[in-house]
C-alpha cells in the first residue's frame, strides 16, 4: 500500500487552494494517487501524478529505506467554489483521504488542515525573501497603509518545529503592533528540528486598518 508522507495544510485562500502531497510506493506497486476527497468533494490531481524523479534516473531514491521504493508526488489546484464548499462542511485533517488509481481510498495522513480567509485588499507588499542551509529564513514586507499586525495562532503541533522573530529596524519586536505606511517589517524563522518533508513553514499575519 502506498505510504503518504505526513503533511500540514494551513493556508490563506481567498480564491483557490494549491498544495502538493508526497508518497512512497514499492517498485512493483504501480498504483498512483489520482485524487483527494474532502467528505463527498473529490478533487483530481494536476499533471503527472507519479514518478517524481523519473525524469532523471540518477536522482531516483535507491539507498537505505528507499532501496525498493519510489518517491512520488501529486499536486492539487482547488477552485474558489470548491474551497467554499469544503469550508461549509467543516472538514478536519482526519476526514481527508486520497484516491488511488484502483479507486482505493486511504487516509491522506494530513496532520493539520485549515483554510483561512483574508480580505482581498492587499496591505503588505513583499520586498524580499530568502533562506540558508542552516534553516534560517526571512521575509521582508513594506506596509502599504496604516495597519495593526497580529500573528495568527499557530497550530500547537507545529510550534516545536521552528521559532519566529519579528524584526523592525534591526530590533526584535512583539505583535500585535501598529505600523505606518511605508514602514518595513521582517519575519525571521529558524528551524528547531526536522520539518516534515511536505511542510513549508509559513508565518501568517492578520492586518487591520486603523
Amino acid at each position: 500500500m502506498p505510504i503518504i508522507i505526513p503533511s500540514y495544510i494551513s493556508t490563506l485562500a481567498d480564491d483557490n487552494l494549491q498544495f502538493t502531497l508526497y508518497y512512497v510506493t514499492d517498485h512493483d506497486d504501480k498504483r498512483t494517487v489520482q485524487g483527494i476527497t474532502f467528505g463527498d468533494t473529490d478533487i483530481w490531481g494536476e499533471g503527472d501524478t507519479s514518478g517524481f524523479f523519473e525524469e532523471d534516473p540518477s536522482k531516483l531514491h535507491t539507498i537505505d529505506t528507499f532501496k525498493y521504493q519510489t518517491l512520488n508526488r501529486v499536486s492539487f489546484d482547488i477552485s474558489a467554489e470548491e474551497v467554499a464548499d469544503i469550508n461549509k462542511k467543516g472538514i478536519i485533517a482526519e476526514d481527508i483521504k486520497v484516491i488511488l488509481s484502483d479507486n482505493t481510498r486511504i487516509p491522506a495522513n494530513i496532520k493539520h488542515f485549515e483554510i483561512m480567509k483574508t480580505k482581498k485588499k492587499e496591505k503588505l507588499s513583499l520586498i524580499s525573501c530568502g533562506g540558508s542551509s542552516e534553516g534560517v529564513g526571512h521575509t521582508k514586507f513594506k506596509i502599504r497603509q496604516n495597519v495593526k499586525l497580529t500573528q495568527m495562532k499557530i497550530p500547537e503541533e507545529l510550534k516545536t518545529y521552528y521559532e519566529v522573530q519579528v524584526v523592525k529596524s534591526n530590533h526584535k519586536v512583539d505583535l500585535p503592533m501598529m505600523l505606518s505606511k511605508e514602514e518595513t517589517l521582517c519575519i525571521n524563522t529558524k528551524v528547531k528540528r526536522n520539518i516534515p518533508f511536505s511542510y513549508d513553514a509559513t508565518i501568517l499575519l492578520i492586518s487591520n486598518e486603523d
